[in-house]
C-alpha cells in the first residue's frame, strides 16, 4: 500500500490565513494560522499546544465556529 495515497473523505484546500482560537468571551484569543480548509474543518498551526482546551471556538476571517483538537 502506498503511504502517499490520499485517504481523506473531503478535499482539503491549501490556504494561509490568520485565525484565532477563542476559549471564552472574556479570555484573550490565541493567534494562529489556518493552513488547510475542508468542509469538515481546518488545520491550524500554533506556536504551542500547551493549555488548549478540548472545546473552543475557531475564528477564521469573520466566522466563528466551535472546534476541538483532533
Amino acid at each position: 500500500m502506498d503511504a502517499l495515497v490520499e485517504q481523506r473523505r473531503h478535499f482539503r484546500k491549501p490556504v494561509f490565513r490568520p485565525a484565532q482560537i477563542a476559549f471564552s468571551e472574556k479570555a484573550p484569543k490565541l493567534d494562529c494560522n489556518a493552513h488547510d480548509l475542508s468542509v469538515q474543518g481546518v488545520r491550524l498551526r500554533l506556536t504551542t499546544t500547551y493549555g488548549i482546551p478540548h472545546e473552543s471556538d475557531v475564528i477564521n476571517d469573520v466566522t466563528r465556529k466551535p472546534g476541538r483538537p483532533v
